[in-house]
């Protein structure tokens, strides 16, 4: 069985969510773009999702109980975010940070690294990520 390809992003700022939508698009991944706290929520919740990119405020509001709800259902997240705080709040202490504004290969080094976790442990298949030029893509096999 393949992970599921989808990546939930919850970004409040239009431009960044397009550039991460293209990096997801061009890892041959599915994006789910959300920018408002409850339909993230009950994504993440009920969707089948891969893996996550989580803005730590949505248009002011912590997202916590978001993320706690995708650590409850072992779905891998990073967290994006402005802030130059050494610390985060806890809920988000163990995730991969991506400090605005980030590089897109930051981006694509921490999506490859959850998909490859994922598929390694997924019934023995392991993910290889092959780059030609600047359009990477996660092959399963």
């Amino acid at each position: 069985m393949l992970p599921n390809r989808t990546v939930l992003v919850l970004e409040d700022e239009p431009l960044l969510a397009m550039a991460i939508e293209d990096v997801v698009r061009e890892l041959g991944l599915t994006p789910r773009i959300v920018a408002r706290l409850e339909e993230g929520l009950e994504l993440a919740r009920l969707a089948d999702l891969g893996a996550a990119v989580v803005d730590i405020r949505l248009h002011g509001e912590a997202t916590e109980e978001l993320v706690r709800i995708l650590r409850a259902r072992g779905i891998p997240f990073a967290v994006s975010t402005c802030s130059n705080q050494p610390r985060l709040p806890e809920a988000f202490s163990d995730a991969p940070v991506l400090r605005k504004p980030y590089p897109d290969g930051e981006l694509r080094d921490v999506l490859t690294g959850f998909f490859n976790r994922s598929s390694s442990s997924a019934t023995g298949r392991r993910a290889r990520e092959t780059d030609s030029g600047s359009n990477a893509e996660l092959e399963f096999g």
